[in-house]
Order: structure tokens, then C-alpha cells, then sequence
């Protein structure tokens, strides 16, 4: 097959289940982005989008798209390759596209497609970032509806009223929670593209280091070499802190040695091994961290989220699931 039988047989696939989207809540557009948009693609190439919702049910959408369309093993990631949606960008439509840094992401913006969503949406998103061109709703591939679908947007309507704000907080938090684990799992180099925030969510993992080489941290003010194997350099989102906890002395005050059998508190004492760049307040402007690497902090017992990578358990905690710094 040639190179533009390999583009139009892409195409008739994504077209083949993009309509899917018009029947998730809260999803207002959706533009094809990647080496479909700039005709560049090849026979693996998956279906990339950007997926513009609600302002204010972002995290809602996200968690509706990525389990349905893994329900339905129409979705891509990092550990699992090959033909479907690569879900990895989020935006709320009153938000703004990233103005383009290079050539590529130029050409990117410039070839964005819509698929999915309303003239009028889609035309006051592209516009407010810079990305509208003439011409672009000629393309026969775009599903021109007027409005959503009346089903679809009952559902919004039950959804608000049943978990409103709350809900989309909870949404937020857990998911704020995986991509945080998610950056370790998988690597996040300089390279990486990693955005959260209200009204974001962009994941472009990037490793560059080679199996088995290692990160660099601080144990007891010591420099040593933590091995993770596949994993790269640790790169926390936001104001994610990650910890190597310290276990407690095995021994009680009475002088009595405890098994290793018996049951063990979870610790609330560590190491900070890296820590993310920080949270964005509400006038977009990022707050340092508090903490660095090396220190040695309290955090809440049961706040941080753990983690296993090798065979070794770690803690990830947000800013706020620190108590205080231990100083010698």
C-alpha cells in the first residue's frame, strides 16, 4: 500500500469511530491533531486528538472518554501501542492552545482538523488560540451538528445536578493521582510535555535514557544510585513530592524486638527523592515548593499514594500531605 493509501485507510478508520465522541458528556469538540493532520502518517499510526469539553467538567469528560474507549479497546498509550485514540490532550474551551515554540508545532496548529462538534465552538476555540484558518469547515470529514445530542445532554444535566462541582473535583483529584504515578511508571524527560491543570491535561511522555541507568538522590545526606531499570529520570507532576519512606525502629520502647511478621504502621517520616515544579495559583503564576530533594520531612499517614517500582515501595504525596521538615 502506498503512502496515500496508508493516510485515506487511516482516515476511514478514525471517521469509522469518531462519532462515538458525540455521545460522551461534556465533550464539546474534538480536533485530529498528529501525523494525520499533516498527512504524515504511517501504518501505525494511532488516531491522535485533542479533546476540547466543558469548562468546568474537564476531569468529567476525561474520565468518560478513557474508560469508554478502553471498554471498547479503542485506546492507545505508552504501554499499549497500536491502532486507536491516543487520548493524551484535554482542554476546556475556555481555555487556549499553547502558542507553537518550533517548526513542528507550527505546522501542527496549522493543520489542526475538527471532527466533532458545532461550527460555532469550534470557531471561537480555534480563533482564541490563533489555530482558525479559511476554508476549514470545507473539509468533508468534519460532523457538522447543530446541537448536542438531546440523550447526551440530559445526561450533563442529571450529572450536574446529581454531583455538580464535587464530582468533577473528585474526578480531578484521583486523576491528578494516576498521572502523577503514571510520570514515574513511564519516564518524563525534558523532552516530555506534561500540562495539568483545571483546564488541561496534555501527556507527552518522552524517555531518553537507556534501561538501567540511574537516578540520582539523596539517603541520609548521602549521594546514592536508585536503579528503576526501564524507568528514567522521576519528574513529579505539579506539587507532587516523592518520597522513599523510613520505616519505624522495630523495636518498642520497652526494649521488645517486634517480627517481621507482625503488623507493620504505615510510616510517616521520609525522604524526598524529587519534587514537582510547583502549583499554578489562580492568576496562572507558579508557587515553589516548600520542600526540596534531600530533605527530611513528616508527612500524613495515610495521604501519599504508594508506589512499586523494582521490587521497592515509594511514596508519592502532594505539597499539602507534608507536615514539617526535620532538621538536624
Amino acid at each position: 500500500m502506498d503512502q496515500k493509501g496508508i493516510f485515506d485507510h487511516a482516515w476511514h478508520g478514525l471517521l469509522g469511530k469518531v462519532w462515538i465522541f458525540e455521545w460522551i458528556p461534556f465533550v464539546d469538540l474534538v480536533l485530529v491533531s498528529g501525523s494525520l493532520a499533516t498527512g504524515d502518517a504511517h501504518r501505525n499510526s494511532d488516531w491522535d486528538v485533542i479533546v476540547g469539553t466543558r469548562p468546568g467538567r474537564m476531569y468529567t469528560a476525561r474520565f468518560f472518554c478513557l474508560g469508554i474507549f478502553r471498554l471498547l479497546g479503542l485506546r492507545t498509550h505508552i504501554a499499549a501501542r497500536g491502532r486507536g485514540f491516543c487520548l493524551n490532550h484535554f482542554i476546556a474551551t475556555d481555555a487556549r492552545l499553547d502558542a507553537p515554540e518550533d517548526a513542528y508545532a507550527r505546522a501542527l496548529a496549522a493543520s489542526l482538523v475538527p471532527v466533532v462538534g458545532t461550527r460555532e465552538a469550534i470557531g471561537e476555540f480555534l480563533t482564541a488560540s490563533g489555530a482558525m484558518r479559511e476554508g476549514i469547515f470545507a473539509n468533508v470529514r468534519y460532523r457538522y451538528r447543530k446541537e448536542k445530542i438531546p440523550l447526551v445532554a440530559c445526561a450533563e444535566t442529571l450529572f450536574d445536578f446529581a454531583f455538580g462541582a464535587w464530582g468533577e473535583a473528585l474526578m480531578r483529584r484521583i486523576q491528578e493521582r494516576r498521572i502523577a504515578a503514571q510520570s514515574i511508571r513511564f519516564g518524563a524527560s525534558s523532552e516530555s510535555r506534561i500540562s495539568v491543570s483545571e483546564s488541561r491535561v496534555e501527556l507527552c511522555f518522552r524517555p531518553k535514557k537507556a534501561p538501567g541507568e540511574s537516578v540520582r538522590a539523596l539517603d541520609h545526606g548521602k549521594k546514592q544510585d536508585i536503579l528503576l531499570g526501564t524507568m528514567m529520570t522521576i519528574k513529579p507532576i505539579a506539587d507532587r513530592v516523592f518520597l522513599d519512606a523510613m520505616e519505624e525502629d522495630r523495636m518498642t520502647k520497652s526494649g521488645i524486638v517486634l517480627p517481621d511478621t507482625a503488623e507493620k504502621e504505615r510510616p510517616v517520616k521520609g525522604r524526598v527523592l524529587a519534587v514537582g515544579a510547583g502549583k499554578r495559583n489562580d492568576r496562572g503564576e507558579l508557587n515553589p515548593m516548600s520542600v526540596k530533594v534531600g530533605d527530611l520531612v513528616l508527612f500524613k499517614k495515610y495521604g501519599p499514594d504508594e508506589v512499586e517500582l523494582d521490587g521497592k515501595k515509594y511514596l508519592v504525596a502532594d505539597e499539602a500531605d507534608i507536615l514539617a521538615i526535620l532538621e538536624s
